[in-house]
């Protein structure tokens, strides 16, 4: 029996599964400040120091959020790749929320996030927009903190559905977990606004979109039926985690 359907029978809410209990999150940041360990703590509970990986990989779990079954499936970024590199490549596509995390004890990190919140409305332009969370990760190391928190609050205005949270992944799990909830929240809300703009529009003449996200908002489920070489989905399935 799969992970996830131990996990709806733990729960006894099989019977609520479905393609929209899926969410594909991606988060994005620079080097070391600590975005594996933020994930692996609100899916584990458990802090661990050090982390290597030199590309992305995919970590999955089921988590209840509002009192439902989610299988969250996170696309963990290394850092070392751009925004557009990650784009052309086909790992936004599909993405269902973004999570930038920086450290408060590195000015250029949080310089990084606030050109990927940039690129990420620019990519959207006026239309929908997806969820974003702008995590300010490292709150135990606050006196060697170079980052106020009005600052990265400044940043989170600019994004109409951008969240603020400050946490850290090595003191405890309370914050994060606070941070990830909410956050999954935003993107159940917008999956459900999307649903009801997908039936209105089925109910009326269609317009072509001017929207121009390239990174793609279709769920991910099409996404994931989408023909790519065998090769490429190996990959993927070689570097997913189920938690």
């Amino acid at each position: 029996m799969t992970t996830r359907r131990l996990a709806l029978r733990k729960f006894g809410l099989s019977n609520l599964w479905s393609r929209d209990s899926v969410c594909n999150i991606i988060l994005l940041g620079a080097e070391d400040v600590g975005k594996t360990a933020l994930v692996v703590r609100f899916f584990t509970k458990k802090y661990l120091p050090e982390y290597s990986h030199s590309t992305w990989c995919c970590y999955e779990r089921n988590v209840i959020v509002n009192d439902r079954v989610l299988l969250v499936r996170v696309t963990d970024t290394s850092g070392k790749e751009s925004f557009s590199s990650l784009k052309s490549k086909g790992l936004l596509e599909g993405a269902e929320g973004y999570v930038i995390v920086y450290s408060i004890t590195d000015k250029r990190s949080f310089v990084k996030a606030r050109e990927l919140v940039k690129l990420i409305k620019e990519d959207f332009g006026e239309g929908e927009q997806t969820p974003v969370a702008l995590i300010g990760n490292k709150e135990d190391l606050v006196h060697y903190r170079v980052v106020c928190s009005k600052e990265g609050q400044r940043i989170a205005l600019l994004y109409p559905r951008c969240s603020f949270h400050e946490c850290s992944a090595a003191r405890e799990a309370q914050n994060v977990e606070s941070a990830f909830q909410d956050f999954l929240c935003q993107v159940l809300n917008s999956k459900v606004q999307r649903r009801r703009q997908s039936t209105f529009s089925a109910l009326t003449p269609k317009v072509q979109s001017t929207r121009r996200n390239s990174a793609g908002n279709s769920t991910l489920s099409t996404w994931w039926r989408k023909n790519r070489p065998n090769s490429e989905r190996e990959v993927r399935q070689d570097r997913t985690f189920t938690m």
